[in-house]
């Protein structure tokens, strides 16, 4: 083999080895799109659970303080946002750490904007720890009961009314409540939730207050 030869015979390999990892990047870029429109959101739910965070958690019967009843304790609540996907938004809690009396409904507000022009759609998934707060934990309002559609550049505020019930541990001085952003297609979009009686007939007991 001539000197020119072998020359030509490394250049096509490396041709070769090049068009491999090029291949093997643009898999990978296309495999981890795939993973984040449908596998992240149930993986994400199924691995708080396994972490010891409550995802999703509302419970649909919790007691609250009695009007006029004197409350007994408080409890440190962080508001902790996530954004995942590469969603192109900001998002925050408005007061991101505030002090609930335990038993009595409090509200929140989200902030949310699009940063991008293209409508953006969006599963928002709340966790809750510790699962002691967790299994107390009530939500009257929030805009993570459904998915949603965001239009290019709009920004918007939401509010959230929740309340921890006065039968949880009094061990628990302190709880996180997290609200992770998931992309979705248009087609992914679920139906609306509909709440059970049960928190309807509470939320409109919170309005009274």
């Amino acid at each position: 083999m001539t000197e020119q030869q072998h020359i030509t015979k490394v250049e096509t390999e490396q041709g070769w080895s090049t068009t491999k990892l090029v291949t093997l990047v643009v898999s990978i870029a296309v495999g981890m799109v795939l993973v984040g429109f449908l596998v992240l959101p149930p993986l994400y739910t199924a691995l708080c659970s396994v972490a010891g965070v409550e995802a999703r958690p509302n419970s649909d019967a919790i007691t609250r303080i009695e009007p006029g009843q004197v409350a007994e304790r408080t409890i440190d609540v962080n508001m902790s946002t996530e954004i995942r996907d590469g969603l192109q938004v900001k998002f925050y809690a408005v007061t991101p750490r505030e002090t609930a009396t335990v038993g009595e409904d409090h509200a929140n507000t989200y902030v949310l904007k699009n940063m991008t022009d293209k409508s953006l759609f969006i599963r928002p998934v709340h966790s809750v720890t510790p699962p002691m707060a967790a299994s107390e934990f009530q939500m009257t309002k929030c805009f993570c009961f459904n998915d949603m559609e965001l239009e290019p550049f709009a920004e918007r505020e939401f509010e959230v009314v929740y309340c921890f019930g006065t039968d949880m541990d009094k061990r628990v001085r302190q709880a996180w409540v997290s609200y992770t952003l998931h992309a979705i297609t248009e087609a992914d979009l679920r139906p609306e939730t509909v709440l059970p009686e049960s928190l309807k007939n509470s939320s409109a007991t919170a309005g009274d207050k």
